[in-house]
C-alpha cells in the first residue's frame, strides 16, 4: 500500500512539473523597467521556460517566478553538454556565472552583482590553463588586467581605471622575456615606449604625446647600432 502511494505521489509531482515547463514560443515577453516579464495566458508565469534545437535537443532552461527570471538559467550545446550557468534574482543577474567548452572544461567565470559584472573576470584555455584575468567594477574594467600564453607565461599586463588604460603597460614573449614597455594616460600612449629583442637587446625607442608619435624614434640592430632614426611632430 505504501509503495502504491509513493508511486502515485511521484506521478503527481512529475505531472505538476511538466505542467510548469513550457516552450519559450508559448509565452509572451514584455519589457518593464528594463526587465523581461514572461506571461502565459495573460498572467505572470511561474515555472520553467525552455528552448530547443531543431532536433528537439534541449537548448536552454530558465526558472521563472511571478513572471521574471529568478533562479538558475542553463544553456546547452546541441550535443547535450552544459554551456552556461547564470543565476537570477527578481529578473537581474546575480552571483556566479560560468561558461564551459564542449569538452566540459571551464571557459570563463565571473560574478554578477545587481546585473553588472563585479570582481575578477577569468578566462581559460581548453586545457584548463588560465588565459586572462581582469578586474571589473559595475561592468567596467577597473584594476589590473593580465593575459597569459597557453604555457602559463605572462603575455600582457596593464592597469585600467573606469574602462580606460592607465599607467605602465608591458608585453612579453612566450619565453617570458620582456617585449615592450610603455605608459598610458587616459587610454592613450604617453611618453617613451621601448621594444626589445627576445634576447633582451633594445630593438626600438619611440615617444608619444596624446597617443601620437612625437619627437625622436630609433630602431636598433641587435648589436646595438642605430638602424633607423626618425622625428615626428604633431600637426
Amino acid at each position: 500500500m505504501k509503495n502504491f502511494i509513493l508511486i502515485i505521489s511521484i506521478l503527481i509531482i512529475n505531472t505538476l512539473n511538466s505542467q510548469n515547463e513550457v516552450h519559450q514560443s508559448k509565452v509572451e515577453v514584455q519589457e518593464i523597467n528594463g526587465i523581461s516579464v514572461y506571461q502565459l495566458n495573460g498572467e505572470n508565469f511561474t515555472g520553467f521556460i525552455y528552448s530547443s534545437y531543431p532536433d528537439n535537443q534541449l537548448k536552454s532552461k530558465t526558472q521563472i517566478r511571478n513572471g521574471v527570471k529568478d533562479g538558475l538559467s542553463q544553456e546547452y550545446y546541441n550535443m547535450g553538454q552544459l554551456k552556461t550557468l547564470t543565476n537570477y534574482k527578481e529578473g537581474k543577474k546575480v552571483g556566479d556565472y560560468k561558461m564551459y567548452y564542449e569538452n566540459g572544461k571551464l571557459l570563463e567565470e565571473f560574478t554578477y552583482k545587481n546585473d553588472k559584472i563585479n570582481g575578477f573576470y577569468k578566462e581559460y584555455y581548453n586545457n584548463g590553463q588560465l588565459r586572462g584575468k581582469t578586474t571589473f567594477i559595475n561592468d567596467k574594467i577597473d584594476g589590473p588586467s593580465e593575459v597569459y600564453f597557453e604555457n602559463g607565461n605572462l603575455k600582457t599586463k596593464g592597469q585600467f581605471i573606469n574602462n580606460l588604460q592607465e599607467g605602465i603597460s608591458e608585453e612579453y614573449y612566450e619565453s617570458g622575456a620582456l617585449k615592450l614597455t610603455g605608459k598610458f594616460l587616459n587610454d592613450e600612449k604617453s611618453g617613451e615606449f621601448k621594444v626589445f629583442y627576445e634576447n633582451g637587446k633594445l630593438l626600438s625607442t619611440s615617444n608619444y604625446l596624446n597617443g601620437k608619435l612625437y619627437g625622436e624614434s630609433k630602431l636598433y640592430y641587435e648589436n646595438g647600432k642605430v638602424k633607423k632614426l626618425g622625428n615626428f611632430n604633431l600637426m
